[in-house]
């Protein structure tokens, strides 16, 4: 499987809680890390919003579709990372791993 990496869309925002959701998933197995699967995702108008900026990122596969993301934030014109999600489905784990 092949993915690219591009500026995320707007039509992409729908798929991106779902991403963090089952990214925050493999924490589970880690007692002290645990919490980080339930805590609350970005909604889809937040991810609208750093589209808007121009700080937002995917990782698709074949067929277009969001399978990672990552958002950033520009302070004193460097770019920091927010927020980096990369979902669990095993296709898309070995793929976004190369």
């Amino acid at each position: 499987m092949r993915f690219q990496i591009r500026q995320t869309k707007p039509a992409d925002a729908p798929f991106l809680p779902a991403v963090e959701r089952s990214a925050g998933e493999v924490f589970r197995a880690i007692p002290s890390l645990a919490w980080i699967a339930d805590d609350d995702d970005q909604s889809v108008e937040t991810h609208l919003a750093q589209i808007t900026v121009g700080t937002s990122w995917v990782a698709t596969d074949d067929a277009d579709v969001p399978i990672g993301f990552l958002i950033g934030e520009v302070f004193d014109r460097e770019l920091h990372i927010e927020e980096f999600d990369a979902g669990l489905i095993e296709r898309h784990r070995v793929a976004v791993a190369h």
